[in-house]
């Protein structure tokens, strides 16, 4: 007893310089426990800011095909997540990881100027978004707002992208230093050890192997779970950069399709103007049609008058014909009267009376001839008239013909350049659908690479847990060999 309350001064300074590095130790592990609570909030903050990404995209996904599939409930379940993820982060609450995880948070735990400050970035981001999703909904201005929702919704998965790969870049820059506090921790125990091994009694030397063993043990398990959350955050960063990278894809494939959907709708107004001229071209065809009728009509009612006229100058020459035969009875009676008046004498008076009256029917005779005559005239002038109608009638009816043909000849223009402009809506229909099934790819494989995010963060998680423990059993064998060293 008395050997042991007296110490020598060798002995004394040894125990003192132990005493200095059994409290260096337990700085270094004080330090090593807090870079690991810290190490475990930012995992926390990785996996709920990256879940948030995740809802902003299914987000974008779901309104993208909602006038197809109807999907109005899924959009209002991604919408009440995404809000109550964002007030549980803001004040604590329940933060939904996915359908079968949730993680209750302490109000206040998380809460640091920065987070808050992000937070509200994101808040009003999102309500942008929510109001342009109305629209698009309602169906009023829909290209226009969709593609505003779609560069608000890239923007706020790119601020949750860099706020994540940020988190794991601090996070990997404080598991560097988690290491070199284990390195600096392994030595100083191993000083330790040494020390205590060399100077102290033989009777602690078997404790001390025990705690050398239970230390090199929980220092190896250390290094190892180190280099798995290296590991871990080295896919962590290759998979974000995978989905950096099919987010810009499938933000190119939704502006060729608002391109396509723009041309779209430029070959449907041509078509739309093209049928105008098609219509208008055709009631002007329909009216040349009408009018032909008409000239036909005309045509009909002249040659109904030439008819007319032709049975008119028939009877005349009939007539003619009798007045010529009286005038050659005439002329014979006459030629008779004459000589029986002279063969007479005196008594031939009563031939000179029928010679007289001979006289008078060729008289009568002539006056019929001329009126004949100029009943022929009349007849002429109106026949030539109708001819004259008839050719006037015959050119219009040409002309009205050949406008008719140049009208046909314009609709069958138009009709060609209608089917022309319906093929390239055809081909630029067929270009949509393929942008749709690159977009419904890009789309899978992001949600494909989010899986894996979670997968990994929760490997992170798990890893870091495990970190703790053999933090602990550290922290708890470091407190053994300090029993052991004082009660020596």
């Amino acid at each position: 007893m008395l050997s042991q309350l007296f110490l020598s001064g060798l002995e004394r300074k040894i125990i003192l310089a132990l005493l200095v590095l059994l409290l260096s130790s337990l700085t270094a592990f004080a330090v090593f426990y807090s870079s690991i609570e810290k190490i475990n909030d930012d995992a926390f903050i990785i996996g709920a800011f990256a879940q948030q990404n995740t809802l902003v995209e299914r987000y974008g996904r779901d309104l993208f095909y909602f006038e197809e599939t109807q999907m109005m409930g899924e959009v209002g379940k991604t919408i009440k997540i995404f809000e109550g993820n964002l007030n549980a982060l803001r004040d604590g609450g329940i933060l939904e990881i996915d359908k079968n995880t949730s993680v209750v948070i302490e109000k206040g735990k998380y809460q640091s100027k920065e987070i808050m400050r992000f937070l509200n970035q994101i808040q009003g981001d999102w309500e942008e978004i929510k109001n342009f999703a109305g629209v698009v909904i309602s169906g009023n201005d829909k290209k226009e707002n969709y593609t505003k929702m779609v560069n608000l919704l890239t923007r706020l998965s790119n601020k949750l992208s860099t706020t994540v790969i940020a988190y794991q870049k601090e996070s990997e820059h404080k598991l560097q230093f988690v290491k070199k506090v284990q390195v600096v921790t392994l030595m100083i125990s191993l000083l330790i050890f040494i020390v205590i091994f060399l100077y102290v009694r033989i009777k602690v030397i078997s404790s001390l192997n025990k705690v050398i063993t239970q230390i090199a043990k929980a220092s190896q398990n250390v290094l190892e779970i180190s280099k798995s959350v290296d590991k871990i955050s080295e896919d962590l960063s290759l998979v974000s950069k995978q989905q950096e990278s099919l987010a810009q894809d499938t933000v190119s494939a939704v502006t060729k399709m608002s391109t396509m959907v723009e041309r779209n709708d430029a070959h449907v107004a041509e078509s739309k103007e093209y049928a105008g001229q098609v219509k208008s071209k055709v009631e002007d065809g329909s009216g040349i049609i009408l009018e032909m009728d008409r000239s036909f009509s005309d045509i009909e009612r002249a040659k109904a008058k030439l008819q007319e006229i032709i049975n008119i100058i028939n009877t005349i020459v009939t007539k003619n014909q009798v007045v010529d035969e009286l005038a050659d009875k005439t002329k014979i009676l006459s030629f008779n009267a004459a000589i029986e008046a002279a063969r007479a004498g005196l008594h031939g008076k009563s031939f000179a009376v029928v010679a007289s009256e001979i006289r008078k029917l060729a008289m009568v005779s002539g006056k019929a001839a001329e009126d004949i005559q100029g009943l022929l005239t009349d007849s002429r002038g109106s026949v030539s008239k109708i001819v004259g109608q008839i050719d006037a009638s015959v050119d219009a009816n040409l002309d009205v013909a050949k406008k008719s043909a140049e009208i046909f000849n314009e609709i069958v223009s138009c009709i060609e350049n209608m089917n022309t402009k319906n093929k390239l809506i055809v081909e630029t229909s067929s270009e949509h659908k393929l942008g749709v099934e690159h977009t419904v790819k890009a789309m899978e494989l992001l949600e494909k690479s989010v899986q894996e995010t979670r997968d990994l963060i929760a490997k992170t998680v798990g890893s870091i847990k495990e970190l703790k423990g053999s933090g602990e059993n550290l922290e708890f064998v470091t407190k053994q060999l300090e029993q052991i060293v004082y009660k020596s």
